[in-house]
């Protein structure tokens, strides 16, 4: 058979099969570990500029609320006025800082763990801090801007403003969940006199939550300011146009301005706690006034809910400048003689002063605390200058003040109230009664509306006259103690050696300040031509004292007049100012509101108003 062309193909080879590609464990193993690196790093990366943006998040927040405080401040400060006067409270924690709270000793000792104060739960540092307090009078200033009260108006279109304003910054004081009545439907007349929630005062163990101090850690203080408008009834706004229907069902008594009630809003009959004290206000009915009656003083600013004022800065300086001399002299009329804070008694017997004011007679003889050297009248300005603050601050003031009130009726170591948010603001908008409602809902606002700045955990103030140090050629700051800085220069702190940042005034007698007037003409009653430590302090200051209040009123009452060859004698009135610092330093701490572990320290400079 012949072949064919098939036949003669060499056969072919079996073809094998395909080999598939992979990668063996080793290789599986190489690429899943640079995938976790790979991984790794991105999370890193993503991490670091996670952090970053929420670092720079909290920084920009805080860096606002220092941006707001600073320009409110400078504000108030710039429109300042020597028709009034300045007091600065330096103010150190103290003996607040163990379960159950201890009784402050008036002294800090950073080492005490009672004086030390926790920033946060768990706090591994706690320490000591500041809650300094600055009080002064600011006018409206060329700007022509009137300060208005932030109350809430019952009647639409009526705003109470004044060109003068007295202007309070410190820490304020929330109250306790369990506060009852207080809590949520607060009165005008309350003092805030709630021991368990001062500053940094420890819980007692066991204590439940609602009762727990919402102020025992520092990240959660808020510092508040507070404008007080002063406001004389005769220059006060008329709520409603006579012959009219008041609104609201109001009744034309309800509606007079008086002492005790501005454009129908609160208002307090003084900027003295005493005077508020001590006077409640008598209306010819009970029923005659907008809000509850009072049962034991009239409107106080401790309350929170109260920033009007019937009085104005001549009436304010008649107080402060007529305490009487020691010893006191019969008075031809016992209604023109003006006594320490703590001697304004109501006495009912008595019919009301011609002024319609105030009635008032003298206390027991405090001539146990008296001190021959500086005079009392020096004593009692400083007196009525403390009695401004709307609260008795001090812990101690037996300590730092000679004429202390009772505790019981001035409670002693409380702040003025403040809360973040309204407390009872759901059920005071449902109440029947439209003008209770309006009223209700208006108190727990104004409670809010001191609260400037939130979180703040430490506020120390400052003055200075402007001196400078010898030694660092740095300007001289008084107040406590701060930490030691290293002033000799060498690298390296040494308590020895170094001084502290601030010491009270003066640091040494190198750096007394000499009164700006010709020493021929004008000679100290005892001693040489300085400002002394009694004028600021009223005693000679010690470093360790928690508390330091420094005082600057109107006219020196410790420097006479001598003409050349004269004998000497009284100043006559208006003849010496009394010496001012020329700046103020504001060092306010912050902690930011997620992490409270971390805190932020901004510092302000701020000049004061020439005289």
């Amino acid at each position: 058979m012949p072949a064919t062309i098939e036949d003669c193909r060499e056969p072919r080879p079996a073809r094998r099969p395909a080999l598939r590609s992979g990668f063996t464990l080793i290789e599986i193993m190489v690429a899943v570990g640079a995938i976790a690196l790979v991984a790794v790093g991105l999370a890193s990366i993503f991490d670091a500029v996670g952090k970053t943006v929420s670092g720079g998040r909290r920084t920009s927040s805080l860096s606002r609320y220092a941006t707001l405080l600073e320009s409110q401040m400078r504000h108030d400060f710039d429109g300042m006025t020597r028709d009034g006067f300045l007091v600065i409270r330096q103010q150190w924690t103290d003996g607040v800082g163990t379960p159950g709270g201890v009784s402050p000793d008036g002294l800090f000792d950073p080492g005490d763990a009672s004086d030390q104060v926790p920033l946060y739960p768990d706090d591994p540092a706690p320490r000591g801090r500041r809650i300094d307090e600055i009080l002064f009078f600011s006018s409206s200033g060329p700007d022509g801007e009137l300060f208005r009260t932030r109350n809430q108006s019952v009647v639409p279109g009526v705003t109470v403003t004044s060109e003068t304003a007295m202007i309070y910054l410190g820490h304020g004081q929330p109250r306790r969940v369990d506060a009852g009545v207080p809590y949520v439907d607060p009165r005008i007349d309350d003092l805030n006199a709630d021991g368990a929630t001062i500053l940094g005062a420890a819980d007692a163990l066991g204590t439940p939550p609602e009762d727990r101090n919402p102020n025992r850690f520092a990240s959660n203080w808020i510092l508040t300011r507070r404008a007080t408008l002063l406001v004389p009834l005769e220059s006060a706004p008329i709520p409603f146009n006579v012959g009219t229907t008041p609104p609201l069902g109001l009744r034309p008594n309800q509606v007079a301005n008086q002492d005790g009630q501005v454009g129908l809003l609160p208002a307090a009959a003084s900027i003295f706690r005493s005077y508020n004290r001590a006077f409640p206000l008598e209306f010819p009915g009970a029923t005659d006034y907008v809000r509850p009656p009072f049962a034991e003083t009239g409107p106080m600013l401790a309350s929170g809910l109260v920033d009007i004022a019937t009085t104005d800065l001549a009436e304010i300086r008649r107080i402060v400048m007529s305490s009487v001399a020691d010893p006191v002299p019969p008075p031809t009329n016992p209604f023109e003689v003006f006594l320490l804070p703590r001697d304004i008694i109501r006495d009912t017997n008595l019919p009301p002063n011609p002024s319609g004011r105030f009635v008032f007679v003298a206390a027991e003889d405090p001539a146990p605390n008296r001190r021959a050297d500086p005079p009392l009248a020096l004593d009692g300005q400083h007196a009525w200058m403390a009695d401004a603050f709307p609260t008795q601050s001090d812990p101690r003031p037996d300590i730092g003040n000679d004429y202390p009130a009772d505790d019981v009726v001035d409670p002693q170591g409380v702040r003025v109230r403040v809360e973040s948010q309204a407390r009872n603001f759901l059920e005071t908008i449902s109440r029947p009664d439209p003008l209770e409602s309006i009223t209700a809902r208006a108190d727990q606002l104004m409670l809010t509306s001191g609260a400037l700045l939130p979180h703040c955990s430490e506020f120390i103030v400052e003055w200075s006259f402007g001196q400078i140090d010898a030694l660092t050629n740095e300007t001289l700051w008084y107040g406590p103690s701060r930490r030691p800085a290293d002033t000799s220069g060498d690298g390296q702190i040494d308590v020895a050696s170094d001084a502290s940042v601030t010491t009270p005034y003066p640091k040494n007698d190198d750096d007394r300040l000499p009164v700006p007037f010709r020493r021929d003409e004008f000679k100290l009653n005892r001693g040489e031509p300085y400002v002394s430590q009694h004028l600021i302090y009223g005693r000679a200051p010690r470093e360790e004292d928690a508390v330091h209040t420094s005082y600057f009123g109107y006219i020196d009452p410790t420097i006479s007049p001598t003409a050349p060859g004269g004998t000497g004698g009284p100043a006559a009135d208006g003849v010496i100012p009394w010496a001012w610092p020329r700046m103020i330093r504001i060092t306010v701490s912050l902690t930011d509101a997620i992490d409270p572990s971390i805190e932020s320290t901004f510092q302000f400079i701020f000049d004061v108003p020439n005289e």
